[in-house]
Order: C-alpha cells, then structure tokens, then sequence
C-alpha cells in the first residue's frame, strides 16, 4: 500500500512540472510574441487633399477707379457671388500706378480663395514697363476665367476737320506729328493701342498722356486734342449727344452699342484691333479644387441674364474660359505687346 502511494504522488510531482514548464513555455512565446516587430503595412502615397474653402468675407480687388469697365464687372457679380457661396463679397477699388498697386497686393495675398482681382490687359503689360513692378503676370496669379471684351473706339471733335477715318489717316499722313492723341498715361493700354495702330498704318501722331481718362476726355471734349481711344461704354453717351465724333471701332466687329460705327477692318487696317479683355485672377498656388469651384461660380453668374444683359448695356461682350484660356491670353497678349514697346522705347519708373 504505501509503495502504491509513493508511486502515485510521484505521478502527480511530474504532472505538476510538465504543467509549469509548459506554462513558461508559453508565456516565453507569448513574451517574444509581443516585443516582436509587426509586419511592415503598405501605405498608399496620396495626394494632400485641398483645404476647405476659407470663411469669411471675399474681397474682390479693383486696381482702377469705380466707374471703369473693370469696376462694372465686379460690382454686378458680387452680389450673386455672396448668395451662390454665401459668404459676403465686397468691392475695393485700389486706383493707381496704372492698375500696378492693386495688382501687387493682390500677388501678396493668400491663397486662401478671400481675395480675388478683376483686372484687365493693361495688368499683362505693366512688367514690361515698370522697373518698379515687382509682379509677373503668368507666374504670380492664378487665372480662373476670362469675364467680358470691351471694344474702344477712336473718337474726335466735330471741329477737328475730319469726320470719318480715313481723313483722319490721310491728314495725319499729310501732316507729320501734328494730330496729337491723348491717353490716360504713359503705358496705358490706349498708349500701346495708339502706337499700335500707327505703326500698322504707317502715320506719325503725337502722344499726350494725361493722368488718369478723365483729364484726357475732357481736354478731348474741349477739343484740345485731336483723337482717343476711349472705351465704347465710356464715350458713346458723348457720341450720341453730338458733343464727340466716333471715327472707328477699334475692333474686328461691330458693337452693339454703336452700330452705325465701322471698325478698323472695314477701313483695311488688319491687326490694330484693340480690344480690351477683363478676367479673374486669384493669387498664385490657389488649389485646384478651389479654382475650379470659383471658375463655374463665376461663369454661371457672368452668363445669367441679369448680369450678362447689365454688362452688355454699358458695351461688355460678356465671354467666360477656362483658367487655361485665360493663361493663354495673358501670354500672347505679352508677346504682341513686347514688340511694340521695343520698338518705341517705351520705359517707365
């Protein structure tokens, strides 16, 4: 009998140490298990999504004085701005320097999609001419749709001695650097209109830069200067009046807003088209998302016909783009500009 228990309690002694060593066993895999690396996780490379659109009131910036075709066009969407992203949107008007200090600050903003600029092809122009311009109209701005064309016409006093075109082209052949053309400033886009046109047409006509269109329509109302090409939105209620005669339309096509004007083509002068366009910009780096957002925002509310027929009754061809157009435009009006301030030595500080 007690051979019998002998044996058993050394049965349960051996039971009892495989249970432990199979316990640490298991505790040692359990340990090594979970000090072990895990293995490596593929994660997918993806693009950083674009931030929300900001809150907060969008300001549109007009580099030029109220009352401009730029000014126009941002005072007849922002109302229909503020109710599509229901932020509140003002105008400012930032006049100056030819359009350059509303451009600056507008390149300094951020991208945050609060402040946005309508400018127009005078703005492409002004690097060329000013030292001082620390803009670069391709690379500093973010292009997201173009907004109107606005055409300008060639207007004189009805005692200036010729009523129609081309007297005026044959006087101003026939007397060398008499006529005289004013222009709201050195750099303007009717400065390069005009030189344009008198290298196309091969006559000699002397500049008068005013500062600021108002001093140049009045002395050209008072007949002290021969010619200007002033804006058909600008100058048709004077043509209409009696006070100015409209001599061409600076443009390919007539404008519904002086329909009885024939434009530089009919006269066979190709190529001196001078043709305003206005867009939106935004600064530099705006994410796409927003850009795109923006641009079917302001295409839809530019081509409502609240907007579209209040625009088109000052003389605008309303036209929208894509941002790429509008790079485009920006770009090509650079280079047919280039050559004509080369040519003519056009430098401003």
């Amino acid at each position: 009998m007690l051979r019998f228990f002998c044996i058993r309690y050394v049965l349960v002694l051996i039971v009892v140490a495989a249970s432990y060593q199979f316990c640490n066993a298991e505790d040692s895999l359990g340990s090594k298990s979970s000090t072990a690396k895990s293995p490596p996780t593929i994660k997918l490379i993806e693009s950083s999504p674009s931030p929300p659109p900001a809150t907060g009131t969008i300001k549109i910036i007009v580099p030029y004085s109220p009352g401009t075709g730029i000014d126009l066009i941002a005072r007849a969407v922002s109302p229909e701005l503020t109710r599509i992203r229901k932020q509140s949107v003002i105008v400012e008007n930032f006049q100056g320097a030819s359009g350059n200090i509303g451009a600056m600050m507008v390149a300094k903003s951020l991208p945050d999609g609060l402040t946005l600029m309508v400018n127009a092809k005078t703005f492409s122009i002004a690097p060329m001419l000013y030292k001082n311009v620390t803009y670069d109209a391709v690379n500093d701005f973010t292009p997201i749709t173009l907004a109107a064309y606005g055409t300008s016409v060639l207007v004189t006093h009805p005692k200036s001695g010729f009523l129609d075109f081309r007297e005026f082209i044959q006087r101003a052949k026939a007397q060398p650097g008499v006529l005289t053309y004013a222009s709201a400033g050195l750099g303007t886009s009717q400065h390069i209109s005009m030189e344009l046109l008198k290298d196309i047409s091969k006559i000699d006509v002397l500049h008068v830069p005013y500062k600021g269109s108002a001093g140049a329509l009045n002395d050209l109302l008072g007949g002290q200067v021969s010619v200007s090409l002033v804006p058909v939105h600008v100058v048709m209620p004077h043509v209409n009046s009696g006070r100015l005669v409209a001599l061409a339309l600076a443009s390919s096509k007539r404008n519904p807003k002086g329909q009885t004007i024939p434009t530089f083509s009919e006269f066979g002068i190709e190529g001196a088209e001078a043709d305003i366009w206005y867009g939106f910009w935004g600064p530099k780096s705006l994410p796409n998302s927003l850009v795109k957002s923006l641009n079917n925002d302001l295409k839809s509310i530019l081509l409502s016909s609240q907007v579209k027929d209040a625009l088109e009754k000052q003389g605008l061809d309303v036209t929208t783009s894509s941002p790429e157009d509008l790079q485009n435009i920006v770009i090509k009006e650079i280079q047919n500009v280039s050559r004509i301030i080369d040519k003519n030595k056009i430098s401003l500080n």
